[in-house]
């Protein structure tokens, strides 16, 4: 979301981290709120869809500030909000991944086409790193799928944190790293850099983002007046 830059470097990375992490090769976005950088689900079990900020636009033009994948004509402006429409061709995937090895498809039950990355065999999924390597994927059907996550370690030496735990939750298809917890005020990031502990639950030992608590919320997290809480 091209709000984003709003967020310092360590909020961004522990609200991403209350998503199940589930690969790093397929498009930049599901959609107008996707994280950045691959797909995620959300954990929380205390709401499957927990009030989000959300980009409000007037145009489209309001919606993509960016180039590429993120310009203007890759947007939608419907009743008010940004609506991202997919990748248009493997052109696109190709320049925008820096890599002949990404198509543009719609697969599964994603509501636009996005860039995903196709395979022969696992290793040409594999990127850096133990957590992303070739026996962490399948290739099905010419296109790589990330097997999860396998171990606490894995999950503690990726985000080199020792709260991380390697868990199947909900309807996920495979396990993730999840921030474990014994109270809401594990889940926070530090003072001043995001959401208080007001806005996480600890449910089962694992933390559970409760989403924003208001609009004016958002606009401070993001820095522009053009957001909402929904």
């Amino acid at each position: 979301m091209h709000i984003r830059h709003g967020l310092t470097a360590a909020t961004l990375g522990l609200l991403g981290a209350l998503s199940v992490f589930v690969g790093c090769k397929s498009s930049p976005r599901a959609d107008a709120q996707a994280t950045d950088g691959g797909v995620t689900q959300n954990v929380s079990s205390g709401a499957q869809h927990p009030p989000t900020c959300n980009p409000t636009c007037s145009t489209a033009q309001d919606c993509g500030t960016g180039s590429g994948l993120e310009d203007a004509s890759h947007f939608q402006c419907v009743a008010g909000r940004c609506h991202w429409q997919g990748c248009k061709s493997k052109a696109e995937c190709t320049a925008a991944f820096q890599s002949d090895n990404f198509v543009c498809v719609k697969e599964g039950g994603a509501p636009v086409p996005g860039c995903v990355h196709s395979c022969t065999v696992p290793a040409d999924c594999a990127g850096q790193g133990a957590p992303d390597d070739a026996s962490h994927y399948q290739c099905n059907g010419g296109r790589c799928q990330w097997q999860g996550c396998k171990s606490n370690a894995e999950c503690s030496a990726t985000f080199q944190s020792d709260k991380f735990i390697c868990v199947k939750e909900g309807g996920a298809p495979v396990a993730g790293c999840v921030i474990a917890c014994n109270a809401p005020a594990d889940c926070a990031p530090p003072a001043g850099q995001g959401p208080d502990a007001s806005r996480f639950t600890c449910e089962n030992h694992r933390c559970a983002w409760l989403g924003c608590a208001s609009t004016a919320e958002c606009k401070s997290l993001y820095h522009s007046d053009k957001v909402v809480c929904e």
